[in-house]
């Protein structure tokens, strides 16, 4: 899956916008790394045909009158600037599909997704329950066995809160978006202060995997409009891509 990040170094590398080391490092990573190679030769592939419409609607445009001249009945400089219209349309096509991978719903979930930050009772190591191997699952990236372990996690536990959380985390982590809602809910309505904003972060994010588009603006407003919310700059650009026209 390629970043916004990546996609901005590939364009700016075609465009000749790079300094020399930066170019140079792009080069050899094109060397070195197939899959980059191939996004750059798709990205040079959209360029060509950007270029190659607007040649031909620039050369078109350069056509003196005596170029224009009926043969056969046909004026044969429209038929050019039909084909040059043509081409830019196809070019502009293209180049909005491929923009519009960067806008799914699923896009969007998992490139805001990152796993849970230090909690309280984070490094904590206890053998006598699931806490213990639950947490070394989420932290070796092992968010399906992470979530298995976590789920048993008994509600009179003194971890369960932090334990729902970081279930729902393991869940938008793995794709499992409709699973995530149920736990981030329960921790974002308990009141607890240590928990509920980062629970209202992924359980936004889970709805927009899910599809839920009309509560994900709903909760994504609500964010971006506490100022205080420590995910409110990222509600609000989650909330900005949601009404992206390439959507």
């Amino acid at each position: 899956m390629e970043s916004p990040e990546e996609f901005d170094l590939i364009e700016n590398y075609l465009e000749g916008l790079l300094d020399a080391p930066d170019a140079n490092a792009v080069e050899s990573r094109i060397a070195s790394d197939p899959v980059f190679a191939d996004k750059v030769n798709k990205h040079r592939a959209a360029h060509v045909a950007l270029k190659a419409g607007a040649g031909i609607y620039l050369k078109e445009r350069l056509q003196e009158e005596s170029e224009k001249k009926p043969r056969n009945g046909i004026v044969w400089h429209t038929w050019y600037w039909a084909v040059a219209a043509a081409v830019t349309l196809l070019a502009i096509i293209i180049g909005f599909r491929y923009t519009k991978t960067f806008y799914t719903d699923e896009y969007i979930a998992q490139y805001y997704a990152t796993p849970y930050g230090a909690g309280s009772s984070r490094g904590e190591v206890r053998q006598d329950d699931f806490w213990a191997p639950g947490m070394q699952a989420f932290n070796a990236g092992e968010y399906e066995m992470a979530a298995t372990l976590l789920d048993k996690i008994p509600l009179k536990d003194s971890h369960y809160l932090e334990a729902q959380l970081l279930l729902g985390n393991a869940y938008v982590l793995s794709g499992n978006y409709e699973k995530a809602q149920a736990p981030l809910k329960l921790v974002a309505e308990s009141g607890d202060s240590r928990f509920v904003a980062a629970a209202e972060w992924y359980l936004l994010l889970a709805l927009v995997g899910s599809h839920e588009e009309a509560d994900a603006e709903i909760l994504a407003a609500k964010l971006s409009s506490e100022e205080s919310h420590p995910y409110r700059k990222s509600a609000t650009k989650v909330a900005r891509n949601l009404r992206s026209m390439f959507r």
